[in-house]
């Protein structure tokens, strides 16, 4: 089973573990989702250290947690921001995809 969640500090408010978990279900997608809410970056150690296939980074770590990552894409360096992280070969790789879905949208 892979596992993705969703990282920021309050997430009462949040549509995406159940959009996730519900588009799993309907997929047949071996996966959860799960909601990390964290009062501080300094707690995210510990959350980059599970078993975790991809993180979502919400408000208001989205620039806090780039010196938690081994790796940063050059899209997430120039705007200066991590929406997303992947877990690659026990690395944790940040990227920034707002930039590509602002593009789309218009």
């Amino acid at each position: 089973m892979k596992h993705y969640g969703l990282l920021g500090k309050s997430l009462s408010h949040s549509f995406s573990k159940g959009f996730f978990t519900n588009y799993f279900l309907e997929h047949q997608i071996d996966a959860d989702y799960s909601n990390f809410e964290i009062s501080g970056i300094e707690e995210v150690q510990k959350i980059l250290q599970s078993d975790l296939t991809g993180l979502n980074v919400t408000f208001p770590y989205k620039e806090s947690i780039i010196p938690y990552l081994d790796e940063v894409s050059e899209e997430a360096k120039i705007i200066g921001a991590v929406n997303t992280i992947q877990f690659v070969d026990g690395k944790c790789v940040g990227h920034n995809t707002d930039a590509f879905g602002f593009a789309q949208s218009i």
